[in-house]
């Protein structure tokens, strides 16, 4: 289920209301058994959770976070720096920036996101062109990203593109895929991963 959007809205308003649907007592034994007692409690008495955090409460709830707009929904925000660009169909490489090009106010979750605009339309319709994607620049390693959006370096010297990233196979034999989501651009195949950042954040352009 996708967040609400462009409404006046916090996490605890959107904690809350999540609960009251699925009919889960805020200290229930659902919530305790998750490991979230602390955190939800935590986020109802005012705390900004860290981006980990917030990530195991919208599992819980089934809050999509990652295709989220960010459009002032929440109360705690900052700015984040726009660095560069991403491909997403094309040619398009990665180029980053020295210099942020744009700044975006999105959640206060992490101290380590950068954006990058998207250039082209291989992951249309959920990224477009032009929207901005939030990377964590902390980030796990690839065969635990099976599955995931990314923004994923090629040790290749392509560049990176924005792709949902398919583990093929384990240990020697393991390979990798990067997958459209726009049924008209193929799949990347056997592709060498230099790293690959877990898309956090989506700002609609």
């Amino acid at each position: 289920m996708s967040i609400m959007h462009g409404m006046k809205i916090d996490m605890r308003t959107m904690i809350r209301e999540r609960l009251d649907l699925l009919g889960i007592p805020a200290t229930g034994k659902a919530v305790i058994d998750a490991g979230l007692l602390g955190v939800i409690r935590s986020i109802m008495q005012g705390s900004s959770p860290t981006l980990d955090n917030w990530e195991r409460v919208c599992r819980f709830l089934n809050i999509h976070i990652q295709y989220n707009t960010g459009e002032d929904i929440y109360s705690f925000t900052t700015e984040i720096p726009v660095h560069g660009y991403v491909g997403a169909g094309g040619e398009t490489a990665f180029l980053p920036s020295e210099v942020a090009i744009d700044t975006i106010e999105v959640p206060t979750f992490h101290a380590n996101l950068i954006g990058l605009e998207v250039r082209g339309n291989s992951m249309a319709p959920v990224y477009n062109e032009g929207d901005i994607v939030f990377i964590d620049t902390a980030y796990p390693p690839a065969p635990a990203l099976n599955g995931v959006d990314c923004v994923i370096e090629l040790s290749d010297a392509r560049g990176g593109y924005l792709k949902r990233l398919r583990v093929i196979g384990k240990g020697r034999t393991r390979s990798y895929m990067l997958e459209s989501i726009n049924p008209t651009h193929p799949p990347m195949m056997d592709v060498e991963i230099l790293s690959a950042r877990p898309v956090r954040w989506v700002h609609r352009r």
